[in-house]
């Protein structure tokens, strides 16, 4: 059986310029922990995306630590909004 390896996810309390709230993994190269809330620990950003979602809108994931699950954490966006 394959082990999932559990990743810490975070979410800006401010959006950024585009007006989009970026989820990042604990490993990111441009997270700033004082400026993010700690959103919990999950086997990929579209899990961290889809719980941020209820909290900050619009959400996305970062595409340079979260990168493959970027367009699946769009996709999760766009499902819950109905498109």
């Amino acid at each position: 059986m394959t082990e999932v390896k559990m990743m810490t996810y975070f979410v800006t309390f401010e959006p950024g310029r585009d007006g989009q709230h970026v989820v990042h993994s604990e490993r990111c190269q441009v997270l700033i922990r004082g400026e993010t809330d700690e959103v919990g620990a999950f086997a990929d950003s579209t899990a961290a995306v889809r719980l941020v979602q209820a909290l900050y809108d619009p959400v996305i994931a970062c595409p340079i630590c979260c990168g493959a699950g970027q367009s699946r954490a769009r996709l999760a966006v766009a499902e819950a909004q109905g498109g």
